[in-house]
C-alpha cells in the first residue's frame, strides 16, 4: 500500500516526522481491521512523543475496537485533560 510505504518512510528517517509516521501506520493498520497492530503504533508514536493527543485519542479508538474499555477510557480521559479544546478527544 502506497500511503503504508510513506509512512514507513517516516519512520525511517527518524526525527520529528517519526510519529506522525507512526500515527499513520497505526491508522492504516485499524483501516485494515488489524487493531492491535494499530494499538502497537500509537503506543510507539506516544514513547517518541507522550504529548501527542491524536495518538492517544487514535490509541484509545484500537483499544475500543478490541474491546479493552477500562484501557480506553484511561487513554481518552488523559487525551480530553491534556487537550480539552481537541474536539476529536471528545468526539471518540
Amino acid at each position: 500500500d502506497g500511503a503504508a510505504a510513506d509512512f514507513s518512510s517516516l519512520v525511517e528517517q527518524g526525527g520529528p516526522l517519526a510519529v506522525r509516521g507512526l500515527d499513520g501506520l497505526g491508522l492504516v493498520a485499524r483501516d485494515a481491521g488489524k487493531a492491535a497492530d494499530a494499538e502497537a503504533c500509537f503506543r510507539r508514536a506516544l514513547e517518541r512523543e507522550p504529548n501527542d493527543v491524536g495518538a492517544r485519542v487514535n490509541l484509545g479508538v484500537a483499544l475500543t475496537d478490541q474491546g479493552k474499555l477500562k484501557d480506553a477510557i484511561r487513554e481518552l480521559e488523559a487525551a480530553t485533560r491534556a487537550s480539552p479544546q481537541t474536539a476529536r478527544a471528545w468526539q471518540a
